[in-house]
């Protein structure tokens, strides 16, 4: 029986002063491998001279003439640093109140909402950092990988576009165009992104997986075949691997390829 494909959701949003990382998806059995890879998936930081002067409790108790948006945006980064998400969120968003063209605020606060699992909020903050500057790929880059989340597949898809067009030759971009593509339907689509993946990086076993898996629901079964073969080869004591191929009954004929 056909299963789709497995799908690997990762974002690893780190600060530009240190290399805190957090990973926000597992992978699961049966659904395509889509590896998001942040190319600069970092917040933002920036810095002021007097900022270790100003005193937390001058910041919150608005009293003092320092407090302007800057201040709020590193006590936002210091609270990042802390773990502490929701004070860190707090931060940005006073940094926004102050300047609304913040454009760092708004993309810190754009990975503080995926992390808090607030989706649209983030979509909204990405949308406003592409506002201030179209040219920032980081943005479309972050903003696709939350409409892969939330299974808006299409406007994933326009997203990672922008980052092709920038930036034409990473090939996790079009892994995820190719995950986004057979989750509408599209699967010659998919299968030309996974082409794209393996001319890029060959030995990116996920690309072949997946464009396998799309040539067996398709009946491409020498192709699907060869595809899993490649699988075999670059990941040899991947027990999950045999496991799955197990379930969809390739043994008996990966054996005879042999």
């Amino acid at each position: 029986m056909f299963k789709t494909l497995i799908r690997q959701k990762y974002l690893r949003p780190i600060l530009f002063r240190n290399t805190y990382a957090v990973k926000l998806g597992l992978a699961y059995i049966f659904t395509l491998i889509g590896i998001i890879i942040p190319h600069h998936y970092v917040l933002a930081q920036t810095t002021t001279e007097y900022y270790a002067a100003v005193s937390e409790d001058k910041i919150i108790n608005n009293d003092s003439e320092n407090q302007d948006a800057s201040v709020y945006f590193n006590r936002g980064v210091d609270k990042y640093n802390d773990g502490n998400f929701p004070g860190a969120l707090n931060y940005f968003s006073k940094a926004i109140e102050l300047r609304p063209d913040f454009i760092e605020a708004y993309y810190n606060r754009g990975i503080l909402r995926i992390e808090l699992a607030d989706y649209q909020g983030g979509i909204e903050d990405f949308t406003n950092v592409i506002n201030l500057d179209p040219s920032c790929r980081e943005a479309y880059y972050n903003r696709g990988s939350i409409n892969s989340i939330i299974g808006n597949y299409q406007a994933e898809i326009a997203d990672f576009n922008k980052v092709i067009e920038v930036e034409p030759n990473l090939f996790y971009v079009y892994s995820n165009c190719g995950v986004a593509r057979s989750g509408i339907g599209d699967e010659q689509g998919a299968i030309s992104d996974f082409y794209k993946v393996i001319e890029l990086e060959q030995n990116a076993v996920d690309a072949y997986n997946n464009r396998g898996i799309i040539r067996r629901k398709l009946g491409d079964h020498p192709g699907d075949i060869a595809d899993f073969y490649k699988v075999i080869e670059l990941k040899p004591n991947d027990a999950k691997t045999y496991f799955i191929w197990e379930l969809l009954g390739l043994n008996l004929e990966i054996n005879r390829v042999q």
